[in-house]
């Protein structure tokens, strides 16, 4: 194994008005930092080396040479910049929608008003890296740039790391011919090679950093004494703090989004990708069930998830170091209390002293007893030793509790006798075994938590008042045979849900298309972002979206495709039937489309199981996160204001099979 990295500095040294000062001490601190981490960094582009050739070759160079458990990491120290589409470009290879701009990384050698455009468009960089990627799975790309705005320079202020819009704008026609004859060649090299297809979703294994999404600006300021890019600095500081430790992405974005908003308050980083992995490492770190704690400049703490966490108003939290775990909750350092509850973030306040907490950043907050959206659990157990054992279980767990059965639980655990001894089934709300029994209470207790993270994904509901998408949307989910159902929100921010329930079998093929309604026109105002979940009847919850963790982008008059196969059904028992036959053997499969303003981390919401029936959550709905207020380079037109969402939603009843019989009829 080789740690590979590849420095890019191109502070445009030749312009009168956009040269940048710091990019040779981001070159030096970033190497600093990756040496640290055992990386080569002798593989530098800085200056008059880092033109679009140079780059370019570069770059197909560390192509060939990487091998398949390499890790590598791609840094870039610059200007960004960004072209409106005229409409030339009606979409990227392999994609479903027509982009409202082109973002380009620029070299060295970039003259604004030369006929040969030198740029380093978006999509030209995604084919490069999708060909890395290809080649090993163990990459990181590091983006200390901006994608869009004006330069805006002050003596004293932050200097933007972007071109001047203004002076792009007399050349927009020519540079959009220019792009549609690279996507012509790209399209070309895409149906001569193997290369991965080009799709907004085409990076499964790829940690990207970003300074900023393309409508707002990264900065460059003095830091310590020295000019250095804002990201650069928040991204080395952080890294050079947790040196040594075993620590994933998703455990440091917080931090290093809230010390480049300490630096520029108005420049907001976002980490996408595969976060839950360890730092430049594909080791993944082990479910969590905490939020990060950031604290603002006025002394304000937030948790960095809100409604879609599953976080409750007046709910309390045990406040603990990042690396501690659920069993050093008693010896938490304080206790905060939830007392404003967002989609994305919660306000809380201390609910026991704190006076020995010197910095709140990078802290975690534990749900005690968190209850919130959470449905109780009935057991039914004949054994008094398997009930003594369920009850002590449900007792010390701090997402569960007891409730009768007369309260509608998420959950029923059922113990069954047999002559090969006793066996211990979970039911879900409407009766259905959900997996085949299990033998320890243990076991049967994961299965009904994925329950209750299932029901209270199933239990979001679409933003109101300030929240509201005021976006058109249609989520229809089909069988093969074209008979569906379709939930849609209008306007107005009400959601309609499909007028009847479908029934499917195992196995079947489905396909899911989301619509956007709203304005075809050349204007990001009408895009959203989609983070698309399946819920198998056994409470598993698959974020279908993987690779782009924090939202596929859909613009206006656009459509999104998607084709899966749904799971079981359950496990149908001869020897219990449910009260409510109308569903005995029918399991419930979810479809949850999750349509955002602006790209949120939604992954949390997933779960998945492991060997058997072991439920493991990965991560957990009550997860650490990357910050929910953090637009990205592929972000929505204003990161300010209130979130805006609707959730959509289709249902199934899917047959489950039973031993030694049909599966019932549709």
């Amino acid at each position: 194994m080789m740690k590979r990295a590849l420095l890019i500095g191109a502070p445009l040294a030749h312009s009168a008005t956009h040269a940048l000062a710091g990019v040779a001490n981001d070159i030096d601190r970033a190497g600093e930092i990756l040496r640290l981490y055992g990386f080569h960094c002798d593989d530098v582009l800085f200056g008059e080396r880092a033109t679009r050739d140079g780059i370019v070759a570069r770059l197909e160079a560390l192509i060939a040479e990487t091998q398949a458990d390499d890790a590598v990491v791609i840094y870039f120290s610059g200007h960004g910049g960004r072209v409106v589409n005229t409409g030339i470009v009606k979409d990227l290879p392999g994609g479903d929608y027509r982009p409202g701009a082109h973002q380009f990384l620029v070299p060295e050698d970039y003259q604004p008003k030369a006929q040969t455009f030198t740029g380093i468009l978006d999509f030209e960089l995604r084919y490069l890296v999708a060909r890395l990627a290809a080649r090993t799975e163990n990459v990181s790309v590091i983006l200390d740039c901006c994608h869009s705005g004006g330069a805006i320079r002050a003596p004293g202020r932050p200097t933007p790391k972007a071109l001047d819009e203004k002076s792009l704008k007399p050349h927009t026609v020519h540079l959009n011919r220019v792009i549609r004859e690279r996507l012509v060649q790209l399209r070309e090299s895409l149906a001569a090679s193997r290369a991965p297809r080009l799709t907004q979703d085409a990076h499964p294994h790829l940690v990207r950093i970003e300074a900023a999404h393309e409508f707002r600006l990264a900065y460059e300021t003095r830091i310590n004494n020295r000019q250095q890019g804002v990201l650069t600095a928040a991204w080395a500081d952080t890294l050079w703090r947790y040196r040594g430790l075993a620590v994933s992405w998703q455990a440091l974005a917080s931090e290093i989004q809230a010390r480049a908003r300490a630096f520029v308050p108005m420049q907001y980083v976002h980490i996408d990708g595969p976060t839950e992995r360890r730092l430049f490492s594909l080791a993944r770190e082990p479910a969590r069930h905490s939020l990060a704690i950031v604290q603002e400049r006025d002394g304000t703490l937030w948790l960095d998830g809100g409604r879609f966490q599953g976080v409750a108003s007046g709910a309390r939290f045990a406040v603990l170091p990042p690396t501690s775990t659920e069993s050093d909750i008693d010896s938490a350092l304080a206790e905060v209390r939830a007392v404003e509850v967002m989609p994305e973030r919660t306000r809380v306040e201390l609910a026991t002293a704190a006076d020995d907490i010197p910095r709140w950043q990078g802290l975690h907050a534990w749900p005690l007893h968190a209850r919130g959206a959470w449905t109780g659990v009935a057991v039914r157990a004949q054994t008094a030793a398997v009930c003594a054992a369920l009850l002590r279980a449900i007792e010390a767990s701090q997402r569960m509790h007891l409730c009768p059965d007369s309260d509608g639980p998420v959950a029923t655990v059922i113990e069954l006798s047999s002559d090969e001894g006793s066996r211990i089934a979970v039911l879900d709300g409407h009766g259905v075994c959900v997996s085949p029994p299990v033998a320890t209470p243990e076991r049967a207790l994961a299965l009904v938590e994925r329950l209750q993270r299932a029901a209270l994904v199933r239990m979001l509901g679409s933003g109101t008042d300030e929240h509201a998408l005021p976006i058109p949307l249609a989520l229809r989910l089909e069988r093969a045979d074209g008979i569906g159902g379709t939930c849609r929100h209008l306007a107005e921010g009400r959601t309609e849900p499909p007028s009847e329930l479908l029934l499917a079998s195992a196995g079947a093929q489905v396909h899911a298309i989301v619509e956007n309604h709203g304005s075809a026109i050349a204007t990001d105002t009408q895009d959203v972002y989609l983070t698309m979940f399946c819920i198998a009847a056994d409470g598993r919850v698959e974020r279908v979206s993987k690779q782009q963790s924090s939202g596929i982008r859909l613009c206006g008059g656009a459509k999104h495709r998607l084709e899966y196969e749904l799971g079981a059904g359950g496990a149908s028992l001869p020897e219990y039937r449910a009260a409510d036959s109308s569903t005995s053997g029918y399991g419930l499969h979810s479809l949850i489309v999750v349509a955002t303003d602006r790209q949120q981390e939604l992954r949390n919401l997933e779960t998945w199981s492991g060997e058997g029936s072991a439920a493991k959550l990965q991560p957990g709905v009550l997860d650490l996160t990357a910050s929910k207020r953090a637009p990205a380079r592929r972000g929505s037109a204003s990161a300010s204001g209130p979130l805006r969402y609707a959730v959509l939603r289709v249902d199934l009843r899917v047959a489950a099979a039973v031993a030694g019989r049909d599966a019932p009829t549709l």
